[in-house]
């Protein structure tokens, strides 16, 4: 009966330090109540009782994201690595490990992340995963594994196309090919709810390469504005926000 009791505190203890961390607005407060739910969770394993590997894998998610809020990729890449191995939660495990690879500029190992993300994820989640990656291998400079990783977003997609057909584009302007139908992509693009956060990043982009000065500039702006400030978003997009940074660079320079 008092093993019984113990079980259920320790469960109930960990349950209450991952809800603490996930409200923490305090990076180091996080990592703090992760790691003392962490603590506990061993505590209980070490008891001989059964492990909880998604319990296990959320606390250590808050861990990451506390490194990645405090501007630690190469912290939050550990974790990550640590989350891909206790074989739960396979989709989110993957996705971190690849934001903290994009942070560090590691693309090409982001991408088999994000690519292994969408090998686990449901189909609705697929697209989200696969763009990812292409974008990944975009930074990395290779264009045609790119393109032919956001096929496989296309294929998977149900309202991110009109994204996913601008991101083609750009990875295609981006080399020198024409592009058909530019206008029309553009403009589905611009009308689709898809325009708004990421979209912002990759209508800039392609406006940059048209030589749209003034759009270029201040969708990209907004691009920025929008992520720069968040910590972990900065560091999941920091390709993205490191091209728009020396497109604005660009732009500037062309004014002297």
């Amino acid at each position: 009966m008092a093993k019984a009791r113990d079980t259920v505190e320790a469960v109930a203890q960990s349950a209450d330090y991952l809800r603490l961390a996930m409200a923490a607005d305090d990076p180091r407060r996080a990592l703090a109540l992760a790691r003392e739910g962490l603590a506990r969770a061993d505590e209980a394993t070490s008891r001989g009782e059964e492990d909880d590997p998604e319990s296990r894998l959320l606390l250590l998610r808050e861990v990451f994201k506390a490194h990645m809020r405090a501007g630690r990729p190469r912290s939050a890449h550990a974790v990550a690595k640590k989350m891909t191995r206790i074989g739960a939660l396979a989709e989110v495990a993957n996705a971190d490990l690849g934001r903290a690879c994009s942070a560090l500029g590691w693309f090409e190992h982001a991408a088999r992340s994000y690519r292994l993300a969408a090998r686990f994820a449901p189909a609705n989640r697929r697209a989200t995963h696969w763009a990812a990656s292409a974008m990944a291998l975009f930074h990395a400079g290779h264009p045609d594994e790119s393109l032919a990783a956001l096929e496989r977003a296309l294929r998977w997609s149900t309202q991110t196309r009109p994204l996913h057909r601008a991101q083609v584009a750009l990875v295609e302007l981006s080399r020198g090919t024409t592009v058909p139908d530019l206008s029309a992509i553009v403009a589905d693009l611009d009308a689709s709810r898809a325009s708004e956060g990421y979209g912002r990043y990759v209508l800039g982009s392609i406006a940059l390469l048209l030589g749209d000065r003034a759009r270029a500039d201040a969708l990209l702006r907004e691009f920025i504005a929008r992520n720069a400030n968040d910590a972990l978003r900065a560091a999941t997009l920091a390709g993205e926000l490191a091209r728009a940074r020396a497109g604005l660079r660009a732009l500037s320079s062309r004014d002297v």
